[in-house]
């Protein structure tokens, strides 16, 4: 199975931006992220696995039972608070 490579120019014309925004995805990132990309000589391929991922890594989680719901976050928030204050913090 052969994997899908994107030339700059290709992922910039999917995602609406210039080719100089998609080689500052892949030096500098975006909020910490890079956008994967292999060097070919002198230019960049990206998979689309990559691209998919950078695109898609701000979507949110599914959230589990287990994790805590705003208001029980907020109640231990202030629980922690009021023991800290009682030991004079």
């Amino acid at each position: 199975m052969s994997e899908q490579l994107l030339k700059v120019r290709e992922v910039a014309d999917e995602c609406r931006v210039c080719e100089r925004t998609v080689c500052n995805w892949i030096t500098g990132g975006v909020d910490g992220v890079l956008l994967k990309a292999l060097k070919v000589g002198s230019q960049y391929r990206i998979r689309r696995e990559w691209l998919d991922a950078f695109l898609h890594r701000d979507e949110p989680k599914s959230v589990s039972r287990s994790d805590p719901t705003p208001t029980e976050r907020q109640r231990e928030h202030d629980r922690t608070v009021q023991r800290l204050a009682a030991k004079g913090w």
